[in-house]
């Protein structure tokens, strides 16, 4: 071969990997031994599963039997096991100060005084640099936790670290009971004798509450491999509660199916969902109305994923073909009906993309229906990435409002009917923060619900009074609820049946805090749905006080089938309604009810 030839050998396959390199990420997907990265543009093709070898490999195999092997290898591979994750200092100093909200009261006691003592000194003894305004913040609470003089303190290192002053007209006091449950949790009648049982641990443990408020053990068929997540539903509709179970670092998820007595059985290949994609939440919801619950799951690595469930119990992914496309970091998720169409919206944050309001536009083919990110028409500003986002009513006009985070702080959006929202974020106090979680509860019983605003950790928790859905008042010092940790989920319920609507959230550290309120509450009416309830259903209390004044109070069943609605001061409630999302009462209304009684219906 002449060395002529050579040369334009060698220059042809210069043009052709010139070629290749400029257009390798329209073919990095046909690539057998590479991954696809994923835009946010959406793939004109199908993608392909990022978890398409490890399904191929486990075809046919119980998901017990696939996480023993997994972990069994990286056992025998260091170089892949994972490694924890570092505590970071907030959390060492959170762990050492006392199990209180700001201020430490007279008697609270830190839980590590000697990791206390070592961290100010260690704070007062930098040469050559100036604390961070973080360390100076954390220097102080562990000065107040100690209960150091300000004498014996440096003059220019000493803060104030009390909240701002409130007003004490809130008489509603937040008691932080002692409980044993661990996060991942979730509540329900599992084994249908009429009681809920609290699954703890991520399914490993799980507890009954007793009337004298304390968690007591019961047997409980643990799971094998725990999970980061539980979420129940019926989704087979045979009437008792099934568990779908996500896990992390790449573990199979399991759906379990229950056998209607609290016996689970691990159904997840048979019914379509096995994957090995690090899951951070799922949601249940029936995005096409078919009477079918689907299934929405999200991570860190992999694209949103919609299952949708069809008349023989199993799931088909659905999300590319709807044009419902995130393709990685989806990290909170809420289901709520906003414009009253009976189609299910729902909220995305995103980790490292801009968040996402979907409205469900329905079709008459389900191939058909679509999802619009309403988010960008609300003007908000820069939307904080990531960040929770929560549905509730403000203001009692039945219509769901919106909370979220953009630039900064915490923005409230009205609902004044048919999908007309508006910003009301200067009419209204919220605190200048960025939120981790909400949670919306009715704390004093007067109809109209309260918030739970979460913080990052060692910032205080807030707790906000709604003002008969004109304003918010900040009671969190008032009402003792402004913890230091970070909350991450929220799950309000009145776990005695009393008329106290209990809060209950989980920390990014994995314990859970449950407050209960204490003191003079308004009245109250328990409601609980059997049989056949359906999400979205709506019950509204009209009540009557003393001076024959009117109060309407709507509510929407979302995930529990069970609330107590507050009624002030009301004498009695005139009346009792449950509507189902579309439009029809499946039961009789009630007329003439005394306050202060459980109440249930059995929906056909």
């Amino acid at each position: 071969m002449s060395k002529q030839a050579i040369i334009r050998i060698i220059a042809g396959l210069l043009v052709i990997a010139g070629l290749i390199l400029s257009n390798f990420e329209s073919i990095r997907p046909l690539i057998p031994w590479g991954d696809p990265v994923f835009t946010e543009e959406i793939p004109s093709e199908r993608p392909p599963r990022l978890d398409r070898r490890m399904v191929e490999r486990f075809a046919g195999v119980k998901v017990d039997e696939i996480i023993s092997t997994i972990l069994e290898e990286r056992v025998s591979s260091p170089a892949i096991t994972p490694l924890l994750a570092a505590h970071s200092s907030k959390d060492s100093l959170l762990a050492s100060l006392p199990d209180a909200p700001l201020p430490f009261p007279e008697g609270a006691t830190p839980t590590d005084t000697g990791w206390l003592q070592e961290f100010v000194t260690t704070i007062q003894n930098k040469v050559g640099s100036t604390p961070s305004q973080d360390e100076i913040w954390q220097f102080n609470l562990a000065l107040s936790a100690l209960k150091i003089e300000d004498s014996q303190i440096l003059e220019g290192s000493r803060r104030d670290t009390s909240p701002p002053a409130e007003s004490d007209t809130f008489a509603i006091r937040l008691t932080n009971k002692p409980n044993d449950l661990k996060a991942p949790f979730c509540s329900g009648d599992f084994n249908g004798d009429g009681t809920v049982e609290f699954v703890s641990k991520g399914g490993a443990e799980a507890f009954h509450l007793d009337t004298s408020g304390r968690f007591f053990p019961i047997p409980w068929p643990a799971l094998t491999h725990p999970g980061n997540g539980l979420f129940p539903a019926d989704y087979d509709k045979d009437g008792d509660l099934d568990i779908f179970v996500t896990r992390d670092n790449g573990l199979p998820n399991s759906m379990m199916r229950n056998r209607g007595d609290g016996h689970f059985d691990d159904v997840t290949t048979d019914v379509g969902l096995l994957s090995f994609n690090s899951t951070n939440l799922a949601v249940w919801l029936d995005f096409d109305q078919d009477g079918f619950l689907d299934l929405m799951v999200g991570g860190e690595e992999h694209p949103l994923e919609l299952y949708r469930q069809n008349k023989l119990a199993t799931f088909e992914p659905v999300a590319w073909d709807l044009k419902l496309w995130i393709p990685r970091g989806t990290r909170f998720a809420q289901v709520a009906d906003i414009n009253n169409d009976q189609v299910p919206d729902f909220y995305l944050g995103i980790h490292g993309l801009q968040n996402r309001l979907y409205i469900g536009q329905r079709s008459s083919n389900t191939a058909n229906w679509r999802f619009k990110d309403i988010l960008p028409d609300l003007n908000l500003g820069d939307s904080s990435p990531s960040v929770p986002g929560h549905f509730f009513d403000f203001n009692n006009n039945g219509h769901l409002d919106f909370l979220t985070v953009a630039e900064g702080r915490i923005k409230l959006i009205q609902n004044t009917g048919e999908g007309r929202l508006t910003q009301i974020t200067e009419e209204v106090s919220l605190p200048e923060t960025v939120a981790t979680a909400f949670g919306s509860f009715d704390l004093d019983n007067d109809g109209f619900e309260d918030l739970l605003i979460g913080t990052d950790t060692l910032e205080f928790n807030h707790v906000l009074w709604n003002r008969e859905g004109t304003d918010f008042r900040d009671v969190s010092v008032t009402s003792e609820g402004n913890f230091l940790d970070k909350p991450i989920q929220v799950t309000v319920s009145d776990l005695g049946l009393n008329g106290q609507t209990d809060i209950i959230y989980t920390t990014s550290s994995g314990n859970v805090r449950w407050l209960q309120p204490t003191g003079p509450m308004g009245r109250w009416i328990h409601i609980s749905l059997t049989g056949n309830p359906k999400d979205g259903t709506k019950i509204t209390v009209i009540s009557r006080d003393e001076d024959w004044i009117l109060q309407r109070i709507p509510r929407t069943i979302r995930g529990d089938f069970s609330l107590t609605i507050g009624l002030g001061e009301a004498d009695k409630v005139e009346s009792l309604s449950v509507m189902q999302p579309d439009g029809t009462e499946p039961v009789e209304p009630l007329s003439f009810l005394e306050p202060n009684q459980k109440i249930s219906f059995t929906i056909p």
